[in-house]
């Protein structure tokens, strides 16, 4: 059965957050939580969990979508916490193999709306045994490579994606830039990431350009080997028609009604 692509639900949030701890584990979250050497703890995991309903409830910009393998059942993790009749639709539909969240910035933005969003997000804390300074290090160099090269222009972001390591070269990944990129053709803006060295291949293959690398040097935070993320952009396509979404994944898409870097897919 062909993968499927649909907005996130409440009850898919312990599969994405499994999904994300799962694809992240090895490269930035040891630097995250160097006590742990990565592993996060309950407390840790509930704080993500926490936050993450309330961004797919009440994040102004967010869009955040799920790949599911409808020929595989969900994991029991991902089922532990869902009321009878949510695990039932979550079993019916299959195992959640990727997820995606995108921020859409439709128009220029103001003063008063970077404030806001500051404001949203610095009310989502950190998690309880983080490491507040390697993690502020790493989100202040996005945020400058973001201030440096759009300021304050429309534009489309993707902000996170993840895949279930059991599932790579599947075309999950593929799916959710497709919907990323179409959406940024539509409405007529460009679209920006940070890459990992593992995304980029799949990113160049979507039309998206290295434009410099981000400013943050991992080897401060506890690894051996500088962990590099390359800022990429998509300029938006003036033509009208030009999809500019590179290879299809040849899977079905079903969109529905309408953390961290990405470079996992």
């Amino acid at each position: 059965m062909p993968l499927t692509l649909r907005p996130m639900q409440d009850r898919d949030v312990d599969a994405h957050e499994r999904i994300f701890e799962t694809a992240f584990q090895p490269s930035l979250l040891p630097l995250f939580y160097p006590k742990t050497n990565g592993v996060l703890t309950p407390s840790d995991r509930q704080h993500g969990r926490t936050n993450t309903l309330k961004d797919l409830h009440s994040h102004p910009w967010l869009r955040s979508f799920v790949v599911i393998d409808p020929s595989t059942p969900p994991l029991p993790a991902d089922l532990a916490n869902l009321s009878a009749s949510d695990a039932a639709t979550s079993q019916s539909e299959g195992r959640v193999i990727g997820t995606a969240v995108w921020k859409i910035y439709p128009s220029p933005r103001t003063a008063e709306d970077f404030a806001a969003e500051k404001e949203y997000n610095l009310a989502g804390g950190y998690p309880p045994t983080a490491n507040r300074a390697a993690m502020d290090a790493f989100f202040s160099a996005i945020d400058e490579a973001k201030a440096r090269i759009l300021g304050n222009r429309a534009y489309v972001l993707l902000h996170l994606l993840a895949t279930d390591p059991e599932y790579h070269g599947r075309g999950a990944g593929a799916m959710h830039l497709a919907w990323g990129t179409e959406e940024a053709d539509r409405l007529g803006l460009d679209a920006y990431l940070e890459s990992s060295a593992a995304g980029r291949r799949l990113y160049e293959k979507f039309g998206f350009k290295e434009v410099e690398m981000l400013g943050f040097d991992s080897r401060k935070w506890g690894s051996e080997e500088r962990i590099d993320h390359a800022v990429m952009l998509r300029p938006k396509r003036e033509e009208k028609g030009v999809s500019g979404a590179g290879e299809g994944s040849g899977q079905e898409v079903k969109t529905g009604a309408g953390k961290m870097p990405n470079g996992t897919v």
